[in-house]
């Protein structure tokens, strides 16, 4: 009896672990402007608090950054690759405290810039960055807790925001030719194109 039991829950962990095997290995790319193998570029979007802009780009006030992408296919999210390394911070040694940044996932609605006024789908704050320009940087990972439902056809922004004070992040642009890629010097309230496009992949579950 005893043998039995063991086997049956062994059975049973065996199809419990391929539930999630399959789940995983489900999930599918809906947007990427990445090149080959996550490639991306050294330059990119400065997204930095008041006093981070000693780092980042000297006189340039609170920056925003912000990136658009119509998922290929319907799902709920999995996850996001960004390509962000930080510029100033004390990981850097410049003496600033601030490392991070804050991203949201915000809904479009066919709008031509972020809207301020609309809710996020899902925010993340990121603190372990790649440091700017020390050795070859890889994207980061974010995965998704709340899951959300993106829909093909619909257009989206991944919005990055300071994450403190005196920090200056970089998000990476990309290396295929992407454009749309926004700037904010006034806290959201108006946006500038770049002429090129952060960095970044969209992963769901169809």
């Amino acid at each position: 009896m005893r043998k039995m039991f063991i086997l049956v829950t062994a059975a049973a962990f065996a199809g419990a672990l391929g539930v999630a095997t399959a789940a995983t290995q489900a999930a599918e790319l809906a947007y990427t402007n990445f090149g080959h193998k996550e490639s991306f570029g050294e330059g990119g979007l400065a997204v930095n608090g008041p006093a981070g802009a000693s780092v980042c780009i000297p006189g340039d006030p609170t920056s925003y950054g912000a990136g658009s992408f119509g998922p290929s296919v319907t799902g709920t999210l999995n996850h996001l690759d960004l390509a962000l390394t930080n510029v100033g911070g004390s990981s850097v040694g410049d003496g600033a405290l601030a490392t991070g940044v804050h991203i949201a996932l915000v809904g479009g609605n066919g709008a031509d810039a972020p809207e301020t006024t609309r809710p996020a789908l899902e925010e993340w704050h990121l603190s372990n960055l790649p440091i700017y320009g020390v050795g070859t940087a890889k994207a980061t990972k974010i995965t998704s807790k709340l899951h959300p439902t993106l829909n093909n056809g619909t257009k989206y922004w991944i919005v990055a925001t300071p994450g403190g004070y005196d920090g200056c992040v970089l998000w990476n642009v990309n290396v295929t030719g992407a454009t749309q890629g926004f700037t904010s010097v006034d806290a959201g309230a108006t946006w500038a194109t770049t002429g090129i496009a952060p960095a970044f992949d969209v992963w769901v579950n169809p």
